[in-house]
């Protein structure tokens, strides 16, 4: 049974009353919901009660609080959709009673205060207006652990547990594609092994990249495939185009295509990427890497020259400038890869957009 639990404000605002509710749901099928103003927007704040996964609908009209339990069922459904669990998980989940809403005492409405906090502040820290071009925002808590009951734990991998328990079936089976990512330095091939969901968008792909590469994020970007520009900004005048966060990877590679993608940090690196296969049933809940070599080549290093230049002092403890680049570079930068803390970083990969 799928449950909204209002809090006061908005319970008044679909005339419900305000005593609690008495009877008995699993905690799974509860969602606190509240309401709440974002850079002048109305916005819907919903979360499963038991594992803090949630989403936000962002600019919600008053008169749409009338059908505010179909908009959480569509909500739930299309992050579902986003974050690759099953179709049939979903339909089962959502199919076996109609959602019912119910609204919550003053005690009731400040716990359930509470346990929205740290979920709506996340979406009042958002810097990029551009992050809330959808109507549908899939909020950034499913990015970062959550302490509940002296537990820290991932409220996406957390829910995961519980639909697998309940359906009895892996959540996640999708299509995905294998990439080989390489950058040519000079002394050395670069290469980065990566099995990506197909569902994820070109702005989604820039930022595993970024992890993979221990990257900062912070210069524009461009991808090449067939002469068309997708990127994060406007291309020359009569360049064919489409913008990253909008284009799935599914709508336009396809198995042995070759690519390329260029971060114009002041190195411009340009790496070459291969789609090497089409993986039919990837059941994990985010990207991975599967075979990493050569360097991450640290940013504003003036290019391949620069990282040679690098390479030599680095391996030479009595070059007069060892202490200068150690101190540049910093103490943690290695030449030889880490895959598994690259795939540390990757698990907080998730997809970012929706439409």
């Amino acid at each position: 049974m799928i449950r909204l639990f209002c809090a006061n404000r908005l319970a008044k605002a679909l005339h419900l009353p305000s005593e609690p509710y008495t009877g008995d749901v699993p905690e799974l099928d509860k969602w606190c919901v509240k309401d709440t103003i974002i850079r002048r927007q109305n916005v819907i704040v919903a979360m499963c009660a038991d594992t803090r996964f949630g989403f936000i609908l962002w600019g919600v009209k008053k008169a749409q609080y009338a059908v505010l339990p179909e908009l959480i069922a569509e909500g739930i459904r299309r992050t579902f959709r986003l974050y690759g669990i099953r179709q049939e998980i979903t339909d089962e989940y959502l199919s076996e009673v109609p959602m019912l809403c119910t609204g919550v005492s003053r005690q009731d409405s400040t716990e359930l205060s509470r346990i929205l906090a740290p979920f709506a502040d996340t979406v009042y820290s958002v810097q990029n207006p551009m992050d809330l071009v959808s109507h549908w925002y899939v909020c950034r808590i499913n990015k970062r652990p959550v302490y509940q009951e002296k537990d820290l734990y991932c409220p996406y991998e957390r829910m995961l547990e519980r639909l697998q328990v309940r359906y009895d079936m892996k959540p996640i089976c999708r299509p995905a594609f294998e990439l080989t990512a390489k950058i040519d330095l000079g002394s050395c091939i670069s290469t980065r092994t990566l099995v990506v969901p197909a569902e994820y968008t070109f702005g989604d792909l820039h930022e595993i990249l970024q992890d993979a590469y221990d990257w900062g994020n912070r210069h524009p970007y461009r991808f090449i495939v067939n002469d068309q520009w997708i990127s994060n900004e406007k291309p020359p005048l009569d360049h064919p185009s489409v913008l990253s966060r909008r284009t799935p990877l599914s709508s336009i590679l396809e198995e042995g295509r070759t690519f390329r993608y260029t971060y114009e940090n002041g190195d411009n690196w340009d790496m070459s990427i291969h789609v090497d296969s089409i993986k039919r049933d990837f059941d994990q809940p985010h990207p991975i890497c599967t075979a990493a070599e050569g360097a991450s080549p640290p940013e504003h290093l003036g290019g391949v020259h620069g990282f040679e230049l690098l390479m030599q002092v680095y391996n030479d403890p009595k070059h007069p400038h060892y202490q200068e680049i150690k101190g540049r570079i910093g103490v943690s930068w290695s030449p030889e890869p880490n895959m598994e803390y690259i795939n540390v970083i990757l698990g907080n990969c998730l997809p970012r957009y929706m439409e």
